[in-house]
């Protein structure tokens, strides 16, 4: 657990700087039922990213990328404490270059958050369903 902290407190500066990331060819579709999220996305070195899940759903897909990466699942509170440095405890924890998730979302408000941890970009290919 000390090592999930540790990381969060890392990498909460990177959250601050997401502008630094690239898309090339990610496409997204929202309803009230459902959220898709398919494509690639290039994460600058030391970057990350997050998306918005729905509340009381299911999260289900693959990440892949280039180089190893982070995925956390992380509710408001761990949101807030990875972009102030602070360490917290994610919802769900993920690390390497092919992930897959199926996951239930409880009711509340969760987030899905990439972090390139390397010092080279990462191409990184999303193909999730996040559906109620």
């Amino acid at each position: 657990m000390g090592n999930i902290k540790k990381t969060l407190s890392l990498f909460a500066i990177i959250l601050m700087v997401a502008s630094t990331l690239g898309y090339a060819g990610f496409s997204y579709f929202a309803s009230s039922k459902g959220h898709s999220y398919r494509g690639k996305l290039e994460l600058k070195p030391r970057s990350a990213t997050y998306y918005e899940l729905l509340s009381d759903s299911n999260l289900k897909g693959t990440i892949s990328s280039s180089s190893p990466i982070i995925v956390y699942i992380l509710d408001d509170e761990g949101l807030e404490k990875l972009k102030t440095g602070e360490s917290g405890t994610p919802y769900k924890f993920w690390k390497g270059q092919s992930i897959e998730i199926n996951e239930k979302i409880p009711k509340g408000n969760y987030y899905l958050v990439i972090i390139n941890t390397g010092y080279a970009d990462a191409e990184v290919m999303i193909s999730l369903e996040n559906k109620r």
